[in-house]
């Protein structure tokens, strides 16, 4: 998706491109909107496919429960649960730090105060960037570990 936001800065006449005013909405759609797309879905098709081979490990252990009740009960595990707020919280975090800086530059305000909140929307989206990183490095327990055993080996 990267590639596509200067995609149509690269025709012949720039000057007419920068000024357009459909330029802010397609950034908006190209950062913020097509990327939160494709990020729903993906991240549907990975609880999906986590949600169906839990379901398979407790039928082939045979924990599996012939209490349809239970069963349902049992459908969202804790694993599960943990997965589908990770998700939720990375892509709250994505939307809710990008998108105000392209809505703002959207709307097409001008003026101190646009200006002070274009700096204060900047900021937090290099703050939702750097969640993000964390975020990852905290939850992948094998690069925990190596930063760990680095930190370990410096001291």
């Amino acid at each position: 998706m990267g590639l596509l936001a200067p995609l149509m800065l690269l025709s012949k006449n720039l000057s007419i491109c920068v000024t357009q005013q459909w330029m802010p909405y397609y950034k908006l759609g190209v950062i913020v909107i097509f990327p939160s797309l494709i990020s729903i879905i993906a991240n549907s098709v990975i609880f999906n496919f986590a949600c169906l081979s839990t379901r398979r490990i407790r039928l082939h252990g045979g924990i599996a429960s012939m209490n349809p009740i239970r069963s349902r009960q049992e459908r969202l595990r804790h694993r599960e649960v943990y997965l589908l707020k990770q998700m939720a919280f990375m892509f709250c975090v994505h939307v809710g730090g990008w998108a105000p800086i392209y809505i703002i530059a959207a709307s097409n305000i001008h003026g101190y105060l646009f200006s002070a909140l274009y700096s204060f929307f900047f900021v937090l989206a290099q703050i939702s960037t750097l969640c993000n990183i964390l975020n990852l490095f905290l939850c992948h327990h094998e690069i925990r570990q190596y930063l760990i055993n680095q930190i370990q080996q410096l001291l």
